[in-house]
């Protein structure tokens, strides 16, 4: 289950590899990010991408 506030950014990191791995990630700032992302890079490289899909706006139970 993700805990998750109001304002955090959400993140989706992927490896474009067979499969492709995705990952969802709600967090304050980006810096959180950035030793995950590394460590992803040191192996996959240019195949490692994250990017900022927006904010949380609402709190809520999912289904």
């Amino acid at each position: 289950m993700i805990t998750s506030h109001l304002g955090q950014n959400i993140y989706e990191v992927s490896v474009k590899y067979r499969p492709v791995m995705t990952r969802y990630f709600v967090v304050s700032n980006r810096e959180e990010l950035d030793t995950y992302v590394k460590w992803l890079k040191e192996t996959w490289e240019e195949q490692v991408t994250c990017k900022f899909l927006g904010h949380v706006t609402t709190i809520g139970k999912g289904r």
